[in-house]
């Protein structure tokens, strides 16, 4: 029955997010996630673990879309924050999803292959949705641009999942060490090593 309760207030926080956005009302989704969240929180029985996702999403949701938007991949309807930030009501749906990874998709947990392909479809299904609620737009680009999305989702969702498993299971430190670890080695030591380092910590 919880699932069913987190599944249908993660659908009611997507709809008022997008559909505000697109109807200029980018405030509504922001207000129906404050109105929600809190309440998640307290029925949690892992309250620390959970704020601390939804804060590791929005975080790292507000980056890349934050790049998807400096890169011309997508134009998000605007909400306060200038171009090319990440607008709130777009923040607000990946912090929407930290209740969900540890609730209804709940069954991806330590399935990455699945997860990676979970986020190849869903992620760029959901931005072709807000376009046509006129959340977003992508322009003459289009075909690109929902390629480059399932290329992120794809990293992103197992990513999400694996915080998740190391807040349960090593704590906060050691996740958030193991994190930034994780996202500044392409820089650091190319391919090779990034990938390495996923094999290590997802296994480690």
């Amino acid at each position: 029955m919880r699932k069913v309760v987190d599944f249908i207030a993660f659908q009611t926080i997507w709809v008022a997010c997008v559909w505000g956005a697109g109807k200029g009302y980018g405030w509504l989704g922001p207000a129906t996630l404050g109105a929600w969240l809190p309440a998640y929180l307290f029925l949690s029985k892992r309250r620390k673990e959970e704020a601390l996702l939804a804060a590791v999403c929005g975080m790292i949701g507000f980056g890349v879309d934050t790049l998807h938007t400096l890169l011309g991949i997508f134009m998000p309807a605007r909400f306060i924050l200038p171009d090319p930030f990440c607008p709130l009501w777009l923040l607000a749906l990946w912090i929407n999803m930290a209740p969900l990874i540890n609730s209804s998709l709940s069954w991806l947990h330590g399935r990455y292959f699945l997860a990676l392909l979970f986020g190849a479809l869903g992620g760029p299904l959901a931005y072709w949705s807000g376009m046509r609620l006129g959340a977003i737009s992508f322009g003459q680009q289009q075909p690109f641009g929902l390629l480059v999305l399932a290329c992120s989702w794809a990293a992103m969702f197992p990513l999400l999942l694996w915080v998740s498993n190391r807040l349960r299971s090593v704590g906060v430190v050691s996740t958030l060490k193991n994190t930034a670890c994780l996202l500044v080695s392409p820089q650091r030591g190319g391919v090779k090593n990034y990938l390495r380092n996923w094999y290590i910590i997802i296994n480690g």
